[in-house]
């Protein structure tokens, strides 16, 4: 279902807003993260990203059918702001499973800390998702 109109295109997005948020408290929540959309995302100063989150990163997220992720890149670095690690999240439609667009040694640092919890004894016990 293509989005033609403006409203229908906000729509779209709130939709992956909202499941992002969703799906980080579904998670996370039993470790104390929480997320929320940011209504008027990218409006409220201080507050430019599309999700609010109480770690040190910042989401963009962007569903649509043809993807710029150059562009999208460059607006989730320019509002991360100093300290927070951006983090750009992408779906269209028919898209299972939204993807995430991170710099490779940010991805080295989730790798290090995942480590030092014991990410490594968790997945040889053979699970592939926290739950």
């Amino acid at each position: 279902m293509k989005a033609n109109t403006p409203a229908s295109r906000k729509q779209k997005g709130t939709r992956l807003e909202k499941e992002i948020a969703h799906r980080i408290n579904q998670v996370l929540g039993e470790y104390g993260v929480k997320a929320q959309r940011m209504p008027m995302s990218g409006a409220i100063e201080g507050f430019k990203s599309d999700i609010f989150i109480n770690l040190p990163v910042s989401i963009e997220a962007k569903n649509a059918e043809t993807w710029k992720v150059p562009e999208w890149w460059e607006q989730a670095s320019s509002q991360a702001g100093l300290g927070k690690m951006p983090i750009l999240v992408m779906s269209r439609n028919y898209c299972q499973d939204p993807l995430a667009v991170i710099r490779f040694e940010d991805l080295l640092t989730f790798m290090a800390y995942a480590l030092e919890s014991g990410w490594v004894s968790y997945i040889r016990k053979g699970r592939t998702t926290i739950r």
